[in-house]
């Protein structure tokens, strides 16, 4: 087996963000660099399995941290669309976070949730920063993107996962474009 090495002879940042591409990965990195925390940020792919695990365990060292921001699939299904980027790619990323959040303590940060305060006001408490935000979007391409029958189940599929309804519940547009589906 390939061994992973990690060149950090010292963590120089303050919060690890794991996270789903085009699910608030830059919002969550800028909110936390406004407020003096540098960051590391890798996406949820399984190559970065064991390098994520490796910064996890220096992580619980030093009392950093690891953040995964959150949106609603279908908002990051639409986001990727409209940047002409292949599903396939993000339900794999979904897959590989939901395994990852399994074997790791994480705080989540899910920036469509309603009571996406308390999430803050419970990071803020762990990194001993009091973070502010207007929950402004970074990045955003609005869209009203066009799916396949295939795509609507996965991502059907998707929003029913037990991973997802514990932030968005059973209802699957909660609040989304969904009706574009």
């Amino acid at each position: 087996m390939k061994q992973t090495r990690l060149r950090i002879s010292s963590l120089n940042f303050r919060a690890l963000i794991v996270s789903v591409q085009r699910s608030g990965t830059r919002f969550t990195q800028r909110l936390l660099q406004e407020h003096g925390l540098k960051t590391l940020q890798l996406h949820a792919v399984d190559r970065q399995r064991e390098r994520i695990q490796k910064l996890y365990e220096l992580c619980q060292d030093e009392g950093y941290p690891v953040v995964v921001p959150l949106r609603h699939p279908f908002e990051v299904a639409n986001s990727w669309r409209s940047r002409f980027e292949p599903l396939e790619k993000m339900f794999e990323q979904w897959r590989e976070l939901t395994e990852i959040c399994n074997e790791i303590d994480v705080y989540f940060l899910p920036i469509d949730h309603p009571d996406r305060q308390i999430y803050l006001k419970t990071l803020s408490d762990c990194v001993g920063v009091p973070l502010e935000t207007r929950w402004k979007k970074y990045g955003h391409k609005p869209g009203n993107a066009e799916f396949t029958q295939d795509e609507i189940k996965s991502l059907i599929e998707l929003a029913h996962s037990p991973f997802v309804t514990q932030f968005y519940g059973e209802d699957v547009s909660h609040g989304t474009r969904a009706g574009n589906l």
